[in-house]
C-alpha cells in the first residue's frame, strides 16, 4: 500500500519557542508550550498522526482532517499523539472514514473549534468522550454514519452550535444525552437513526429565529419532547417517516412557522402539538399519517401562506374522518389540496374559508359524501378540481363564487348525480364535466354566461338544462353521453366558435343550436347513432376550418347546411362519410340535401 505523507497546507510556525545554545544539555522531558501551527493538516495514517503530534501544536490555525476526506478508508487507530492541541480555527475538525478508530482520546484538551466539528463514517467509534472540554463550535456539528456509536455524552460541555446540528445514520445511538448544555443552535437535522428512542438531550435548547428542524426516518423515536424548549417563530419543521411516533407535543410552545411537513408517521394520532401556532408563512402539509383522525391543534390558524404557493395539503391520511381543527380557517394564499383521504366523510369544517389564491384539489377521497363546507368561499384564483370521489352524490356549496379564472374540472365521481352548487358563477375559463356517469342534473350552473371550453363528456344527462344563460363559449364538446337526447337548455343566442358532438347514441336532433352562426374553428358530428337530421344548423354561415360528419347511422337529412353552402362558408375540408346519406357539397347546394 502506498505510504501517504503528512499534508500541511502552510508551513508550521512555532510561536513562543525558545532557542538553546549547542552546549546546553538536552532536556528530554521538556515540551514546548504555546505552539501555534499555521495551515490545514490532513492525517491519513497512524504514522502521520504521530509525526504531526511530535510538533506539540497547541493551536492549529486551519482545518484538521483526520482520515481521508476523499472517502478512501484510513487505518488510523488512535489519536493519542494530539494531546497538546487545545484549539482549531479558523477552521474545522473533520474525523472521517477511519475504519479502525475506536476512540478520540487524544483530543481531550481541545476547547475551541472555530468553525465545524464533523464526525462521519467511523464504524468502530463508540463514544465521543475525547471532546469533554469543547465549549464552543462556531459553525456546524455533524455526527453521521458511525455504525457502533452509542454515546455522545462527551459533548456535555458544549453550550451553543451556531449553525446546523446534524445527527444521522447512527444505527445504535439510542438518545442524545450529552447535548443538554446546548441552549441555541442554527438548525437541527435528526435523520435515519434506527435505535434513537428520544431526543430529550435537547430539552434545554431555546429558539433562534428562523431555525429549521428536520426529524426524519427514526423508526424507534417515541416522542419529540426534547424540542419543548423551542418557542416563538421557527422556520421549517419536517417530521417525517418516524414509525412509532404518536404525537408532536415537543412543538407545543411554537407560535409561528414558515412551513411544516408532517408526513408518513404511521402511528401519529394527533397534531395537537401545533396548538399554539397562529400562522404559517408558506404552508402546511399533512400526508401519509395513517392513524390521524382529525386536525385538532390548528384552531388558532386563520390563514396559510403569504409569501409562496404552498398553502394547505391534506393527503393520504387513511383514517382521517374530518377536518376538525380548521374551523377558523378563512384564507389560503397558495393551494388547497385534499387528496386520497379514504375515510374522510365531510369538509364542513371549512365553512369559514373565503379565498384560495391558487388551485383547489379535492380528489380521491373515497368516503366523501358532499362538499357543503364551502358556503363561504368567494374567490378561487386557480383551478378547481373535484375528481374521483366515489361516494360523492351531490355538490352543493360554492354558491359564493362568481368566477373561476382557470379550469373547473368535475371528473370521475362515479355516484355524483347532481350539481346544485355554483349558482353564483358567471364565468369559468374552462368547464369540464367528465366521466361522472351518474350525473343527471347540472342546475347549479344556471347563471354561467361565459366559458372558453365547455366539455360534457360521459355523463347521464338527457339534455343541457342548467346552461340556460350560457351565451359565449369558444368550444363546445359534447361526447360519449349515452342518454343525451337534445341540447334543450341552451339559449337561442348560444354561439360557440368550435363544435364537437361525438358518440352520443341517443341524440335525436340539434335543435337549440339555432344561434350558431359563425364557427372560427372546426365542426365534428361523429357517431351519433340516432341523429337523423341537422336542422338545428340552419343559421350557420361559416366554418373556418374542417367540417367532419361521419358514422351517424341514421343521418339522412343535411338540409340544415344549405345556408352554409349557399354562402360558400366552408373554408376547410368537407369530410362526410359513413352516414345513412353522404351528399357532396354540390348535392346540398342543388337541393339534393336529404334522402
Amino acid at each position: 500500500m502506498k505510504k501517504l505523507s503528512l499534508i500541511i497546507a502552510i508551513a508550521i510556525t512555532c510561536i513562543g519557542c525558545s532557542t538553546s545554545d549547542d552546549t546546553d544539555p538536552p532536556k528530554e522531558e521538556e515540551v514546548p508550550t504555546g505552539v501555534t501551527c499555521d495551515g490545514s493538516v490532513t492525517l491519513r495514517t497512524q504514522e502521520e498522526v504521530d509525526n504531526f503530534g511530535a510538533n506539540n501544536c497547541t493551536s492549529l490555525v486551519g482545518n484538521l482532517y483526520i482520515g481521508d476526506p476523499s472517502e478512501e478508508n484510513s487505518s488510523i487507530t488512535n489519536l493519542d499523539a494530539l494531546e497538546s492541541l487545545t484549539s482549531v480555527g479558523p477552521g474545522s475538525i473533520k474525523i472521517r472514514n477511519n475504519l479502525e478508530l475506536v476512540s478520540i482520546d487524544g483530543l481531550d484538551n481541545v476547547t475551541l473549534v472555530r468553525f465545524s466539528l464533523d464526525i462521519a463514517n467511523n464504524p468502530k467509534l463508540q463514544n465521543l468522550d475525547g471532546f469533554q472540554k469543547i465549549d464552543s463550535i462556531g459553525g456546524y456539528l455533524t455526527i453521521k454514519d458511525n455504525a457502533t456509536l452509542t454515546d455522545i455524552s462527551g459533548l456535555s460541555n458544549l453550550p451553543n452550535v451556531r449553525e446546523i446540528i446534524t445527527i444521522s445514520n447512527n444505527p445504535v445511538l439510542t438518545n442524545l444525552d450529552g447535548l443538554e448544555g446546548i441552549e441555541r443552535f442554527g438548525s437541527l437535522v435528526i435523520e435515519n437513526n434506527a435505535a434513537l428512542a428520544n431526543i430529550d438531550g435537547l430539552r434545554n435548547s431555546k429558539t433562534a429565529n428562523k431555525l429549521n428542524i428536520s426529524v426524519k426516518g427514526n423508526p424507534s423515536l417515541e416522542n419529540i419532547d426534547g424540542l419543548s424548549g423551542l418557542s416563538a417563530a421557527i422556520g421549517t419543521v419536517n417530521i417525517e417517516n418516524n414509525e412509532v411516533l404518536t404525537d408532536i407535543e415537543g412543538l407545543q410552545n411554537i407560535t409561528a412557522l414558515e412551513e411544516a411537513n408532517i408526513r408518513d408517521n404511521p402511528m401519529l394520532s394527533d397534531i395537537e402539538g401545533l396548538r399554539n401556532v397562529n400562522s404559517f408563512t408558506y404552508g402546511l402539509t399533512v400526508r401519509g399519517n395513517d392513524n390521524l383522525i382529525d386536525l385538532k391543534g390548528l384552531e388558532n390558524v386563520s390563514s396559510f401562506g403569504s409569501d409562496s404557493t404552498i398553502g394547505l395539503t391534506i393527503w393520504s391520511n387513511d383514517n382521517l374522518t374530518s377536518l376538525d381543527g380548521l374551523q377558523n380557517l378563512a384564507q389560503i394564499d397558495g393551494y388547497l389540496s385534499i387528496r386520497e383521504n379514504t375515510s374522510l366523510t365531510t369538509v364542513e369544517q371549512l365553512n369559514k374559508l373565503e379565498s384560495v389564491s391558487e388551485d383547489i384539489w379535492i380528489t380521491d377521497n373515497a368516503a366523501l359524501q358532499n362538499l357543503d363546507g364551502f358556503e363561504s368561499l368567494t374567490s378561487v384564483s386557480g383551478e378547481l378540481n373535484i375528481a374521483s370521489n366515489e361516494s360523492l352524490s351531490s355538490i352543493g356549496g360554492f354558491n359564493g363564487i362568481s368566477r373561476v379564472n382557470a379550469n373547473l374540472n368535475i371528473e370521475n365521481n362515479q355516484n355524483l348525480s347532481s350539481i346544485k352548487g355554483f349558482s353564483g358563477i358567471t364565468y369559468s375559463t374552462n368547464l369540464f364535466l367528465t366521466d361522472n356517469v351518474a350525473l343527471s342534473n347540472v342546475n347549479g350552473f344556471q347563471n354561467l354566461a361565459e366559458v372558453r371550453i365547455l366539455g360534457v363528456i360521459n355523463t347521464a344527462l338527457e339534455d343541457l338544462e342548467g346552461f340556460q344563460v350560457l351565451t359565449e363559449a369558444n368550444t363546445l364538446r359534447i361526447r360519449n353521453n349515452p342518454l343525451l337526447q337534445s341540447f334543450n337548455g341552451l339559449p337561442s343566442v348560444f354561439s360557440p366558435r368550435s363544435l364537437s358532438i361525438t358518440d352520443n347514441p341517443s341524440l335525436l336532433h340539434l335543435d337549440n343550436l339555432s344561434g350558431v352562426t359563425d364557427i372560427t374553428g372546426a365542426v365534428e358530428i361523429i357517431n351519433n347513432d340516432n341523429l337523423s337530421n341537422l336542422n338545428g344548423l340552419q343559421t350557420l354561415n361559416s366554418i373556418r376550418f374542417d367540417l367532419t360528419i361521419t358514422g351517424n347511422d341514421l343521418l339522412s337529412d343535411f338540409c340544415g347546411l344549405q345556408n352554409l353552402v349557399e354562402k360558400n362558408g366552408l373554408m376547410g375540408l368537407y369530410d362526410v362519410q359513413g352516414n345513412a346519406y353522404n351528399p357532396t357539397i354540390f348535392d346540398i347546394g342543388t337541393g339534393n340535401c336529404s334522402q
